[in-house]
């Protein structure tokens, strides 16, 4: 789902939070360049990876992005709101296991005018139970 939100590559793709580097590996298979934040393979790191908090990366890494994919926390990506906007990249894929942080987190992205939600997907990747992940693709406006 996620994949598709972002389209096919080619093209830039900053991933934060990326964890294990579970969903970088769809990304590149799919043609993006990623440059992935957070991401623990072992032995040892993959060139293109940092570590540290969103915000900071985000200052660090030269952009122009052309997509940005976040999977953070369930206290959402706060820190790394206003480096997102100043990216300025054409698309973001936020997937979230809280839909209130989500909702939180897309209203500071869509405030200024910049971004539009086109698109979120819930997902029920745990039956009988409360929790709902859900995908949501924002283009800039």
């Amino acid at each position: 789902t996620v994949r598709a939100a972002l389209g096919p590559g080619p093209g830039r793709l900053l991933e934060l939070y990326a964890g294990a580097g579970n969903l970088t590996r769809g990304f590149t298979a799919d043609g993006w360049d990623v440059a992935a934040r957070d991401v623990a393979p072992p032995p040892r790191p993959p060139p293109r990876c940092r570590t540290g908090p969103a915000r900071e990366v985000l200052a660090r890494l030269a952009g122009p992005w052309d997509a940005i994919a976040l999977d953070p926390p369930r206290t959402g990506a706060a820190d790394a709101i206003d480096g997102m906007l100043r990216a300025a990249p054409r698309v973001i894929a936020y997937i979230s296991c809280d839909p209130a942080t989500l909702a939180r987190d897309a209203a500071q992205l869509t405030a200024a005018g910049r971004y539009v939600a086109t698109d979120a997907w819930p997902l029920d990747v745990m039956p009988q139970t409360a929790h709902v992940e859900v995908v949501m693709r924002l283009a800039r406006a």
